[in-house]
């Protein structure tokens, strides 16, 4: 080799190593990056099939809207936001009426929205079947069951309960189950956020949620205990609130929002356990 080549050899040698060190740094600080924000929306009881009739305290003006209109029009709103939603939460009631036009109107907006939809439904959402079919038609991410396993995402994992407060009992459900309690042999389990319209939940059935989100008499995000709650009034109330909310560095931003009127004050972030 001649006197020449041999620096020619150690500068190729040494840009090789410093090419394979950028790689192993590239590759640590992926490895290292801090999960994405977590994105979705909260409704409580869209109620579709009842009406607004003349003398109605919360309808002296007979043009205001009817749940209907209400459902049509946040999921029109949330369908252009669909792609930026990882999944949308919905504590039934989802209808008031057990007909098929309050499937399809129900079925029909919910559908307009990109993310999956979740629905945690009232004792009296039915007929059963029809409604599941319609629903593990029309919704995204929907297997047409009575409870919805949702796929975890940035270690959280959405969970709907079946009507009576029961946990998903599906064949799908049992296997997400399971791959969840693969998933803890090797890290940490996803924690799960949980909608539900049951009108008392089991506490086997509670403890299973690090965020539950149901219907309230007013909108709040409060703690209890190691578990925080997230509760909104009927959608079908002006001014119609819902919940655009945000996990990110380990706490819950909520901001609630109203489609018509002033929205009430959003509260701070907590703190998640």
């Amino acid at each position: 080799m001649t006197t020449g080549a041999k620096p020619r050899l150690l500068s190729l040698l040494a840009a090789a190593l410093a090419l394979l060190s950028l790689a192993g740094c590239s590759s640590g600080a992926a490895a290292e990056a801090p999960p994405q924000p977590l994105e979705f929306v909260v409704l409580a009881a869209p109620a579709v099939g009842s009406s607004l009739e003349e003398g109605d305290e919360e309808a002296e003006d007979l043009d205001a809207l009817t749940p209907e209109d209400v459902l049509l029009e946040l999921a029109t709103q949330l369908s252009g936001a669909g792609s930026a939603l990882d999944f949308v939460l919905v504590a039934g009631p989802l209808l008031a009426s057990p007909d098929e036009e309050a499937h399809a109107l129900a079925v029909g907006a919910l559908g307009q929205i990109a993310a999956p939809v979740l629905v945690g439904l009232g004792p009296d959402d039915g007929p059963r079947d029809e409604l599941l079919e319609a629903l593990g038609e029309g919704l995204r991410g929907h297997g047409g069951e009575p409870g919805q396993w949702g796929a975890a995402k940035e270690g959280w994992r959405p969970v709907a309960l079946a009507g009576d407060g029961s946990w998903p009992t599906s064949q799908e459900a049992k296997a997400k189950e399971r791959a969840q309690q693969e998933e803890a042999e090797e890290g940490p389990p996803a924690r799960v956020i949980l909608v539900h319209a049951a009108p008392a939940l089991a506490p086997e059935v509670a403890r299973k949620a690090a965020i539950l989100v149901s219907q309230g008499p007013a909108p709040a995000l409060e703690r209890a205990g190691e578990q925080v709650q997230l509760r909104l009034p009927p959608l079908t109330r002006p001014p119609h609130v819902y919940a655009r909310a945000r996990i990110e560095g380990g706490a819950l931003h909520v901001e609630f929002l109203a489609l018509t009127g002033e929205a009430p004050p959003s509260p701070a972030p907590l703190r998640l356990p």
